[in-house]
């Protein structure tokens, strides 16, 4: 007889991930890795920090600075808010998770508008949670009015909104995450903006000083290109980080990770201009999606999501191009993701959609 789960993880369906095979590919094959969202640029200091910092016994051998001090302080002054208000994490994703287990008890209503990051629907599905996902019609717009509307009547744990969203690219403004933390006092807001640097002005993180019941997820996966390196944050109040660092694995975020992300912030002019790099490209990958006839949702992220006649025969044959992008026809009808880094990769890309539209 087996030994069964908690009847809400045994009742889960596992968070879908792209084949891996990238990994098993050798390096001498041109290869264009665009389903995962990750930074594609790594800075030579990035990799002269690393060199150095691993000739060191302690960086295999000691636990890691658990509070992350240091790295804490300079995302602090970076942010513009108080070192108590950040916490640090080994990703964005185990934040999310830990938020979570935090605040979730089973029958737990968590709201989710959708299509949208589906890992999140994991974590709060194995507390025991029932989630209340609520469907944005195409063209995927947000509707902060409408969700207000909808579900201020209802008894609602946590709230869970991407801004920019994935998969859909659209942005929540300030405004907008102001009248729903105004409008659910009794809700825990969760913000993740794992794409923020792509679009600095949505960036929302004065108003926790605002809303004790706002929680800001960050990571260094995306814009930073260290998604190797498992690094993210929580900006929020006092009081939800004390909660959640009870909880909270401090030993899990590396001292590499740690250095690189300093490293990063220290260098953030540098990184700012591999930005506007990937801007550029997606503009103009989304002039060419456009002369394509190709239908796309416009986006303040690094990626781009479209749809083709056929997503799965279309996966096949960017794939057999070496170029993997993300299936989302499930989350969304008829839709492939695209994730956007250099120029070269999207002129590849887009050579390649060229030939299968005319087919």
């Amino acid at each position: 007889m087996s030994v069964t789960p908690n009847p809400y993880v045994q009742s889960l369906e596992a968070y879908e991930i792209t084949p891996q095979e990238p990994w098993q590919i050798h390096d001498d094959c041109e290869l264009h890795k665009l389903d995962w969202n990750e930074g594609a640029y790594v800075p030579g200091f990035a990799r002269r920090v690393a060199r150095r910092r691993l000739i060191k016994d302690e960086y295999f051998n000691w636990y890691p600075d658990c509070a992350a001090i240091a790295l804490t302080k300079a995302l602090a002054a970076w942010l513009g808010v108080s070192a108590f208000d950040v916490l640090t994490f080994p990703g964005s994703d185990v934040a999310l998770e830990t938020l979570c287990r935090t605040y979730l008890s089973p029958g737990d209503r968590v709201l989710i508008p959708t299509p949208t990051y589906e890992n999140f629907f994991a974590f709060a599905a194995a507390c025991g949670a029932q989630l209340e996902l609520t469907a944005l019609p195409k063209p995927y717009v947000f509707d902060a009015t409408a969700l207000i509307e909808r579900y201020r009547a209802s008894r609602t744990k946590i709230i869970y909104l991407v801004s920019p969203n994935n998969p859909c690219g659209y942005a929540i403004g300030r405004a907008e995450v102001s009248a729903i933390c105004e409008a659910f006092p009794g809700s825990l807001v969760i913000l993740d903006q794992a794409y923020v640097e792509f679009a600095p002005r949505l960036s929302c993180v004065e108003l926790i000083t605002r809303y004790e019941n706002l929680a800001v997820t960050r990571t260094f996966s995306k814009a930073f290109s260290l998604a190797g390196m498992r690094l993210g944050y929580v900006i929020a109040g006092r009081a939800i980080l004390r909660n959640i660092a009870k909880i909270r694995n401090g030993k899990n975020v590396g001292m590499l990770a740690q250095e690189l992300g300093l490293e990063m912030l220290a260098n953030r002019t540098q990184l700012e201009d591999w930005i506007a790099v990937v801007v550029d490209s997606r503009e103009w990958l989304s002039r060419q999606m456009s002369r394509l006839q190709v239908q796309f949702y416009p986006s303040f992220a690094n990626f781009i999501l479209f749809e083709v006649p056929d997503p799965k025969y279309f996966m096949a044959e960017f794939k057999r191009r070496g170029v993997y992008v993300r299936d989302k026809s499930r989350a969304a009808p008829g839709c492939l993701r695209v994730s956007v880094s250099t120029r070269r990769s999207a002129e590849h890309f887009c050579t390649a959609l060229a030939a299968l539209m005319s087919e």
